[in-house]
């Protein structure tokens, strides 16, 4: 075979052969697989190969054996042999479509056909259209079949040919090929991302060919450069990588297009406009490429790249001014070319270095593009030079009313029909302009109760089902009942939502929570197989181990006992649920707890609610002069690179799974992996996946943050309530640490009563808008088309005909007979109607795994007043204070608490003791706090006591009254201990009613001996242990400090001495020798702590001081 040429009767023998090994007439299924395969129709098309029908059952089995035993050899001697063109022809189409039905690991047998190729073309001389079509077919098939090193050697021959025949072939024959080399390239990084890491082995014979043709047959530089734009050079393509493994092609590329950009401007009356913009474009990539990884660009192409943008914004400018003086008409389009660079320009904050006169004759012209945009209803576009206008010197007259044609352009509101009707409804006080925005409060607790306050108003006074508020010149209306509420969420007429939403597009795209009309519909149709219960049950495993993963780091705050913000830690954990269901990865962001993602959501969540709020920072030249904008995109540009990079590296497991045809092994499915197979059917993009994705990450993370958050904290205030949800969760999972199953979730009916309740008060999403597409009659009055209408679920979930006491957590209004009882849209804070949260089921399940683990293991208590930490709504609603409790494990929390008093002289060590054992007794987990007695700080009694401690002369001053007083300061503080003793915390008092009887009876006051004194702190909390610290007056009277108080002498310390040793009952009073050393005394006291702490669980219910406690009968008698 290799001395003699394949001719047509060998093709046939070949065709004869396969037909015999696939049972099937080669031509017939040929024609009808390409028929079947639209990927090659075009090919088909492109070889003028003959389509004979428009659809047919291909046998798989039968194609796949003809790929089996394809004699690649044989063919690939054929096509350098062969001399018929159309044969050959034919023979690369047959190519093209076996390829793809062979096995991955056997493509390497068909590498030698496009080598065969490859030297064809270099071996025999062929007419311009045949190479044309041979290196077509090349790249083609190279492209889609084979490895990035054939690619480049691929490309290698193609320019090293046109290289070598640059004399023997016209200047625009060889351009055409370099353009088809490029075209190549474009097409190598679109199917290929291992290109990026690849730095190419043919520019520089490229570069070659470039000068030669500038050189030789003086061919215009914006040609050349045209054509690298025609071919698809941009960002995607001319990569940072690329860019530095090629710097000296890069360079070339970006002094021509600058000195054109020159060339070009030099006369204002002669230009190419088609060439001018593509020179701008250009530049544009190259900006592009700079900014998205900056730390990796080389420094000479970083210096290349500014001198080339710099000059090329300096004719931009320096012409427009040209243009106005001459008088000069511009095309619009050449126009709005020149805007775009210089919008771009200027964003990177290029203005600052150009001519102040050319910015100012600039302006005229750039305004004027600006207009046309606001004419044709292009308000991205007009948007564009917004941010910039502030660095130009001297703006025209007609700025400002441009500015008012384009709030009008982004806000269409019928003036005249608005004002009439948004009159009618009733609302706040409003002024011209700035709206009702002159009451807001700045403060974001201030304005969170001041909007409570006007909702409650105009519910109960009022008594009115919608409200009006002015944000600056554009009206919001607030639904205020389920009634109201109803009339727009349950239609399918109101599914647009408000412009509000515009801040969040940039970072969401038009997903499903942005997107409207069609584009929803349909990614709603998608979308919804991802949470069929069997998806559903294959997340729960993720969240069961990430549940344990968040119990297990904060043991180390259960050990120590130590007040934490739990907020971060609960935010992290359902960023890793998040990440691994929807993404199918692990970031171990409960681990890496400073990860960027959490920081930067958190930051872009209080700038979009600072830009809904405050309406004037809807215009980008105060959102950007604010210092807002910039911050904002430097979170943005955080957050979607590290979705991107997600998507990335899940695609690219993806795809290994299908080339390994293992996408049926019983592996752990991840959102994604649906959106990648919803891809491989044609029906999403790559921006399409990003969208969903952003949407996803966003939803399924600080929401259902804010949820668990919440219920923590209000369950954390309600230990009752605590105590039902561990006897539920104790009831299912006992002592066990074994996984959580979606079977016990279904148990937990009062955990989710819980949630459901934090939920009707402190709903996780604020709040939502609707843009009315047309008018609508709602609680007696007219809303107009366009008006934005807003839905807060914390205002439909505490209207007083749904819940009778509708500000109080009470978990059984989720009891199943009071759910029934009720406004099905009184209760919606996954929204309600056709545009509710898809993933209502998975933010439940995930919430109630999580809290169902914490529960397990541990009582929360809260460290500051529940008031104290206020709702604020941002997109979210987050609390101000975050999570401030503290853990106990649940087994030493169910035992009851313990009140612990030390008595003793003046400075016989009292204080010093109390608090060594509060260290002592927090180092081992448990929750202390010291007492003081009498309680300085206790409103209503402690300003007098301190008054009278620190300025009475006389101890017998007022002995009553004083007495009196004491005692009213204990029984004011009575009640606050006993709860906190039953909420299991150990109280340690520094003095109680024993001091008080013995000081009392001191006096020498016949109406208040020691029983009258015992008498009157009857009642009180008994201790369970009470410290007698021994040591007499003539002991204490010498340590210092002594004698600073009125009860500080020595004569009367001595008479309460013997009062206390009246008293004692050694029933619970133990007697320290205080005389010892700090550390003696220290180690005395901690003994019998341990003791008792062993008796805890044994106790019972606290009692109440009885006169026979006093033990004052026993020690008369004696």
């Amino acid at each position: 075979m290799d001395n003699m040429e394949m001719n047509h009767a060998d093709l046939a023998q070949l065709k004869d052969e396969l037909e015999s090994k696939a049972k099937i007439p080669f031509e017939i299924w040929l024609q009808e697989f390409v028929a079947s395969h639209n990927p090659f129709r075009r090919l088909s098309l492109l070889f003028k190969l003959p389509v004979c029908c428009e659809q047919s059952d291909i046998d798989e089995d039968k194609a796949r054996q003809i790929s089996l035993h394809f004699p690649t050899n044989l063919l690939s001697q054929f096509i350098l042999q062969q001399r018929d063109e159309d044969v050959v022809d034919l023979v690369v189409t047959i190519i093209s479509i076996i390829i793809p039905l062979c096995p991955l690991k056997d493509r390497e047998m068909f590498r030698p056909l496009c080598e065969g190729i490859r030297e064809s073309i270099c071996l025999r001389g062929m007419e311009e259209k045949d190479l044309e079509n041979r290196l077509n077919a090349l790249c083609l098939i190279g492209i889609t079949y084979l490895s990035v090193d054939d690619i480049n050697g691929i490309l290698n021959v193609i320019i090293g040919f046109i290289k070598d025949n640059v004399d023997h072939f016209p200047s625009r024959v060889i351009m055409d090929f370099t353009i088809d080399a490029l075209k190549t390239l474009n097409k190598v990084f679109n199917t290929d991302t291992q290109m990026n890491s690849v730095a190419l082995s043919w520019p520089a014979d490229l570069r070659t060919v470039i000068e030669r043709l500038l050189r030789t047959f003086n061919i215009p530089t914006v040609y050349l450069t045209f054509s690298f734009i025609s071919a698809g050079i941009t960002s995607q393509i001319v990569g940072p990588v690329w860019l530095t493994s090629n710097k000296k092609f890069f360079q070339l590329l970006a002094s021509l297009t600058s000195a054109r950009i020159r060339i070009e401007t030099e006369d204002p009356k002669k230009i190419n406009g088609d060439e001018l913009v593509s020179c701008f474009q250009l530049e544009e990539s190259f900006v592009n490429c700079i900014e998205t990884d900056e730390s990796n660009i080389d420094d000479e192409v970083a210096t290349a790249v500014g001198k080339s943008v710099q000059e090329a914004a300096s004719f931009c400018c320096e012409y427009l001014g040209a243009c106005t003086k001459e008088q000069v008409t511009l095309d619009m389009g050449i126009k709005l070319a020149f805007y775009r660079f210089i919008c771009m320009f200027a964003t990177i904050g290029g203005l600052q270095i150009i001519h102040k006169d050319n910015l100012t004759s600039s302006i005229t012209s750039l305004l004027e593009v600006f207009e046309y945009a606001i004419s044709q209803r292009d308000h991205e576009t007009a948007a564009l030079l917004l941010p910039n206008l502030p660095d130009f010197p001297v703006l025209p007259r007609n700025t400002l009313d441009l500015l008012l044609k384009y709030v009008q352009l982004i806000f269409p509101i019928d003036k005249t029909a608005c004002l009439s009707q948004i009159s009618q409804i009733p609302g706040p006080v409003s002024l011209p302009l700035v709206g009702t925005t002159w009451q807001f409060k700045w403060k974001i607790e201030d304005l969170t109760d001041q909007l409570v306050q006007w909702q409650r108003y105009y519910q109960n006074i009022e008594k009115v089902d919608v409200v009006k508020i002015w944000l600056g010149p554009f009206p919001i209306v607030a639904m205020l009942s389920p009634k109201a509420a109803k009339s727009i969420l349950e239609s399918n007429d109101y599914l647009t939502k408000g412009d509000e939403y515009q801040i969040v597009e940039r970072w969401l795209g038009t997903g499903l929570l942005t997107s409207k009309g069609d584009k929803w519909r349909s990614r709603r149709k998608l979308i919804t197989p991802a949470f069929h219960f069997s998806m559903l049950n294959q997340y729960h495993q993720v969240q069961d181990e990430e549940a344990k993963i968040l119990v297990d780091v904060l043991e180390r705050y259960a050990v120590s006992g130590e007040s934490f913000d739990a907020f971060p830690y609960v935010k992290r954990c359902a960023l890793d649920i998040i990440c691994a269901t929807a993404m199918g990865i692990k970031v171990n962001a409960q681990t890496n707890v400073d990860h960027p993602y959490v920081g930067a959501v958190k930051q872009m969540n209080e700038l979009s609610f600072a830009y809904s709020r405050m309406p004037w920072l809807w215009f980008k030249p105060v959102w950007y002069l604010s210092g807002f904008g910039y911050k904002y995109d430097r979170c943005l540009k955080m957050v979607t690179d590290f979705t991107r990079d997600v998507i990335k590296k899940r695609s690219e497991e993806f795809d290994s799974r299908i080339h390994d045809d293992t996408m049926n092994d019983k592996k752990r499915m991840a959102f994604l992996d649906l959106l990648l197979r919803v891809k491989q059917e044609g029906h999403l993009t790559n921006e399409d996946i990003r969208e969903e994705v952003d949407t996803f990450m966003f939803e399924g993370h600080d929401t259902t943050s804010s949820g668990m958050a919440w219920t923590l904290w209000c369950l954390a205030h309600h230990p009752e309530y605590q105590q039902k949800v561990w006897e539920e969760v104790d009831s299912v999972f006992g002592n066990s640490s074994r996984p959580c199953t979606v079977d016990d979730l279904k148990k937990l009916c009062y955990l989710e009563q819980c949630i459901k309740e934090s939920f009707r008060l402190y709903p996780p999403v604020p709040f939502f808008t609707r843009k009315l597409e047309c008018d609508i009659e709602c609680g007696g009055y007219t809303i107009p088309k366009n008006t934005t209408v807003l839905l807060s679920p914390g205002t439909l979930h505490t209207h007083k005909k749904s819940f009778s006491d509708p500000y109080t957590f009470d978990p059984e209004n989720f009891k199943i007979e009071n759910i029934h009882s009720r406004d099905a849209f009184s209760f919606i804070p996954f929204s309600a109607g056709p545009r509710n949260c898809i993933g209502q089921k998975f933010a439940l399940m995930e919430e109630k795994t999580v809290l169902s683990w914490i529960f397990r293991i541990y009582e929360i208590r809260p460290t500051r007043d529940f008031p104290e930490n206020c709702p604020c709504p941002e997109i979210i609603l987050k609390p101000s204070l975050g999570l401030p409790i503290t853990f106990m494990p649940f087994q030493m929390a169910q035992a009851r608490g313990l009140f612990i008093v030390f008595e003793g002289l003046d400075r016989s060590g009292k204080s010093t003791q109390s608090k060594k054992i509060e260290a002592y007794l927090q180092k081992k987990g448990y929750p202390v706090r010291i007492q003081r007695y009498p309680d300085r700080e206790e409103p209503t009694t402690g300003p007098k006591i301190d008054e009278f401690l620190r300025t009475a002369k006389d101890v017998k001053q007022d002995a009553i009254q004083i007495h009196n007083l004491f005692v009213d300061n204990r029984r004011h503080l009575d009640e606050r201990i006993r709860k906190e003793i039953f909420e299991g915390n150990i109280i340690i008092a520094d003095r109680y009613s024993f001091s008080g009887v013995a000081y009392s009876a001191a006096k020498d006051i016949p109406e208040l001996g020691l029983e009258k004194a015992c008498e009157s702190e009857v009642g009180l909390l008994k201790p369970d242990l009470v410290f007698f610290l021994k040591a007499d007056s003539a002991v204490t009277s010498k340590r210092d400090e002594f004698g600073g108080e009125a009860f500080e002498k020595t004569e009367f310390q001595s008479k309460v001495y013997e009062n206390i040793k009246k008293i004692i009952n050694f029933e619970f009073w133990k007697e320290v020798n205080a005389s010892q050393s700090i550390d003696e005394v220290f180690a005395d006291i901690k003994t019998e702590i341990d003791a008792l702490l062993e008796t805890r669980t044994q106790l019972a219910e606290p009692k109440s001081l009885a006169l026979s406690d006093f033990n004052i009968h026993q020690s008369q008698e004696a």
